[in-house]
């Protein structure tokens, strides 16, 4: 069973908090003002860059792929606060932004699949779907099965800070990655 409120497309679980180990930090920090955190680490690409250009793969899509599937495979990365419910989800989704037209932004949204191949195929559609809609923002509010993605690669940055929407509870984690080194 899930919150009915909530737009997703994938299967997701509400966890019985009664007995949850975690419990007693998830109120903790429930009730702070800001209870989310904010990590930048430095990854090591130095194998996949040069994979990338062998593969004739975007680095972007690749990046983006193996951290989705990281999430994925990492059970707290598919969790979410949503109203009084902590839920599971048996999967989650990428959502990226991108640049079409003048310089305007648009977000993708791409169902992962464990694939590569396939995944690709979905972000590159998603992609030209975004560039022939210019100036339209579907920004899926409500869907919380997802991971949302920015990527900077003109800026190699030690931090950043996204936008979210307090009134909402938005858990949804944001990774941004930057340019690589």
């Amino acid at each position: 069973p899930h919150p009915p409120s909530r737009a997703m497309s994938s299967p997701a679980r509400i966890i019985d908090l009664s007995t949850w180990p975690r419990r007693g930090a998830f109120e903790y920090f429930r009730a702070l003002d800001n209870p989310f955190f904010n990590i930048t680490c430095p990854l090591d690409v130095s194998r996949l860059v040069p994979y990338c250009k062998m593969a004739g793969h975007p680095f972007s899509l690749a990046a983006l792929y193996l951290s989705l599937r990281v999430a994925n495979e990492y059970a707290p990365f598919r969790l979410r606060i949503e109203g009084e419910h902590v839920v599971a989800y048996d999967e989650v989704q990428g959502s990226r932004t991108v640049l079409v037209g003048d310089e305007q932004l648009a977000f993708t949204y791409i169902d992962y699949d464990p694939s590569f191949a396939v995944f690709r195929r979905r972000a590159e559609r998603a992609q030209r779907v975004a560039q022939a809609n210019p100036g339209e923002i579907d920004a899926r509010v409500g869907q919380t099965d997802l991971i949302h993605y920015s990527v900077l690669p003109w800026i190699s940055f030690t931090s950043v800070s996204h936008a979210r929407s307090w009134r909402t509870g938005d858990s949804v984690p944001k990774i941004t990655f930057g340019r690589y080194r």
